[in-house]
């Protein structure tokens, strides 16, 4: 059986962020393999974070082109638990993630 990923995303409005919530939020992709998790993940298009404390998920934090706004996006891809944390870190270096 092969390791599953999934990718998220929210977009923050400066009208959301007064709510303290997200303007819009969801899945990306569901159950897909790491290549395609990584290309839904932006393919190096943002600047990537993993957390210490969440090394089982790496952030992807940019603000697309499209938009003439202060709305901003952040796409996390989430790394399944039976992926040891040295792989995780891999994937990490891999997209050039700061652990922050």
């Amino acid at each position: 059986m092969k390791t599953k990923f999934n990718v998220t995303y929210d977009i923050m409005t400066e009208e959301s962020l007064n709510e303290g919530d997200y303007a819009e939020c969801g899945f990306i992709s569901q159950d897909v393999s790491l290549r395609q998790a990584i290309e839904d993940l932006g393919n190096g298009a943002g600047d990537y974070d993993m957390a210490e404390a969440h090394q089982h998920m790496i952030s992807a934090f940019f603000r697309p082109d499209y938009r003439e706004t202060e709305d901003y996006e952040t796409r996390t891809l989430h790394i399944p638990e039976n992926v040891s944390v040295s792989s995780c870190h891999r994937i990490a270096r891999y997209l050039g993630a700061h652990i922050v």
